[in-house]
């Protein structure tokens, strides 16, 4: 009985800790964003660079998407514990500032990434062009293959 109680929490616990599918893709767009963020605040003087103005077209571009991203994600946050948005946020934005030192043309391959954000019709398609790379940020949940939100 107490094997099986011991079980039970461990799995509890487990999906506590655990991102699931909508969760994920929520992660990813608020990811795109805030990476495109720290570009326009690292890269904004770079050769003259429109980024500043790419940034505020993207984000009014994907408004909805931005919406939609907010509840899953925090969602995510309250259950595992992890504080309010803007601290993850935050978060996300240190690690991608500091993994920016050492990817390969931050700058001219943000740039690119934001000029292209004007033909994608999903900031997804973003994601791959990203110079620092997105890392999920827990396993991701057992049988919560759902669509998007």
């Amino acid at each position: 009985m107490i094997a099986l109680l011991a079980l039970s929490q461990a799995a509890q616990s487990t999906e506590t800790k655990c991102i699931k599918s909508g969760e994920i893709w929520a992660d990813k767009i608020r990811y795109v964003e805030m990476h495109l963020r720290v570009a326009v605040l690292q890269c904004g003087s770079y050769e003259h660079s429109s980024l500043a103005q790419l940034y505020t077209d993207f984000v009014l571009g994907n408004r909805p998407f931005l919406a939609r991203s907010q509840q899953p994600l925090q969602s995510y946050l309250t259950r595992t514990g992890r504080g309010p948005m803007a601290s993850y946020l935050g978060e996300m934005a240190d690690k991608i500032s500091r993994a920016s030192a050492t990817a390969g043309q931050f700058c001219s391959r943000s740039i690119q990434a934001a000029q292209l954000a004007e033909k994608a019709t999903n900031p997804l398609a973003l994601l791959p062009l990203m110079p620092v790379r997105y890392e999920r940020p827990a396993q991701k949940c057992k049988n919560t293959d759902y669509a998007r939100p």
